[in-house]
């Protein structure tokens, strides 16, 4: 059977399991519950009519993780195991992990020669993992996973941004999470401002006018003096990719280091003037505050929803980080959904299957008005009160922003470089990464004292040594 016909007929397979289905993505979860891999009671889909292969273990695969692709008790199947189950007959073995356990059980069973296939992606896995000789590429089943039809085409550009050693280690099948501006439309308009995403709309969204904006709200008192605030929340990380530019990139055939880049040091300076300005409020927030004296609110996009249970009344919305007036577009900054492929892999070509089918799911237009009216749904507490709720215009908006053909991919390779490179230690500067001070710092400091050109002569040194590693 021919690409074209292939897609087609799994196109059809999805629309009949959708009834059946719930949700189109997995969701990470910790839970502890016991795993049943079995179909959900009210799953009447009926299996393929010719079975799929003659060899049915050829169709199992191992997944390590910290949570499970197959549907915990009482829960339905995604959509994308419910079509590698029923219409190739597959089958996923779930190994239960941690995230702190994850990469120690997956060396351990690489050298011991266990069956193992698939594994998450996380950021800080890639490339450190490709180095360490954890993963393999996918590229020798591109036939299998139909990259290069149009299944793929949206998705590619991000795809081939991830592209390292000429192979291709991660194949996200979707962009999510967004981090985004959280803001209130009746706050702009009774201080007079013009709708961010309106402005957005019309690629006027700016770094400029994002920070005029600030420095009017907080230059007027609020009526009890209650102190004001521009912004609060995880601005830093978003804001870095905003300025068109990441810290590490792939370019040639190496890892190069842009710390130097003239970009990276204009988004460094943003931060230190918002720092400055007193523009930033420091606390640690979960959702865009009640008492209508912060501005903006940067966070995950799917924030919202608690945003809107605790602001009913304030007409909430989300809007991309504003760029720089030098980038030519919006960038993306959020999740890129992928699974690796694991060294040695058990199955590699009924892994390469399943990775399809979730991009199957995450492309096909039912599943994904499946996903919005579920998204939409309210969310209660057991008493009754709405814990988070959604809007169908933030919905979309939120959507809107995983759109590659409307962000570019951003692919930071600094957070998979290692320990140097990406980790929190203890919250201080000394004993941070690299890329978790170049989002804090700056916005942790409001003296003179702290030149920005001191921490990047430190940063430098720290991201060569680093790269050393990586550029043999």
């Amino acid at each position: 059977m021919n690409t074209l016909k292939r897609t087609l007929a799994l196109t059809a397979a999805l629309a009949s399991l959708l009834p059946v289905t719930v949700s189109c993505n997995k969701k990470k979860s910790d839970s502890s519950a016991k795993d049943d891999s079995s179909v959900s009671d009210g799953d009447t889909t009926q299996p393929p009519t010719e079975p799929v292969t003659e060899d049915p273990d050829k169709m199992t695969i191992t997944w390590l993780g910290d949570f499970s692709i197959n549907p915990e008790s009482g829960e339905p199947r995604s959509t994308a195991l419910a079509l590698f189950e029923d219409q190739y007959g597959g089958k996923i073995n779930y190994i239960r992990s941690t995230s702190g356990e994850n990469l120690s059980i997956l060396d351990s069973m690489i050298a011991a020669g266990e069956p193992l296939d698939l594994f998450p992606y996380y950021p800080e896995y890639f490339p450190q993992g490709v180095m360490k000789d954890r993963f393999e590429p996918l590229d020798p089943y591109f036939d299998t996973l139909e990259f290069n039809s149009d299944l793929w085409k949206d998705i590619k550009p991000a795809a081939d941004a991830f592209a390292y050693n000429g192979q291709h280690y991660v194949l996200p099948y979707s962009m999510s999470d967004p981090l985004v501006l959280t803001y209130s439309r009746q706050v702009m308009k009774d201080n007079g401002f013009e709708d961010p995403y309106k402005l957005y709309t019309e690629g006027k969204w700016t770094w400029d006018v994002f920070m005029e904006m600030m420095e009017k709200f907080v230059a007027v008192p609020s009526p009890d003096w209650t102190p004001k605030y521009g912004i609060a929340g995880s601005f830093g990380q978003g804001v870095i990719p905003s300025a068109g530019k990441t810290v590490v990139s792939y370019e040639n055939g190496k890892l190069v280091s842009n710390i130097m880049s003239p970009e990276i040091q204009k988004a460094q300076e943003l931060m230190s003037s918002i720092s400055a300005k007193n523009l930033y409020r420091r606390d640690v927030l979960g959702s865009f505050p009640t008492n209508g004296c912060t501005l903006f609110f940067a966070d995950n996009g799917w924030s919202i929803g608690e945003s809107n249970a605790k602001n009913p009344d304030r007409d909430i919305m989300i809007v991309p980080f504003p760029k720089s007036k030098e980038a030519s577009g919006y960038t993306f900054s959020g999740s890129y959904n992928a699974r690796m492929l694991v060294k040695n892999a058990n199955n590699p070509e009924a892994a390469a299957t399943y990775i399809k089918c979730e991009r199957l799911a995450a492309s096909d237009k039912k599943c994904l008005e499946s996903a919005k009216k579920h998204a939409l749904e309210e969310v209660k507490t057991s008493a009754g009160i709405v814990r988070s709720v959604m809007t169908g215009d933030q919905y979309d908006a939120l959507m809107s922003f995983c759109d590659p053909a409307k962000f570019a991919p951003a692919v930071e390779f600094g957070y998979g470089m290692g320990d140097s490179m990406n980790t929190m230690g203890n919250y201080t500067y000394e004993t941070r990464g690299v890329m978790n001070n170049l989002e804090m710092k700056m916005l942790e400091v409001n003296s003179a004292e702290f030149k920005w050109e001191d921490m990047r002569d430190d940063c430098k040194s720290k991201i060569e040594k680093a790269l050393a590693e990586y550029n043999k």
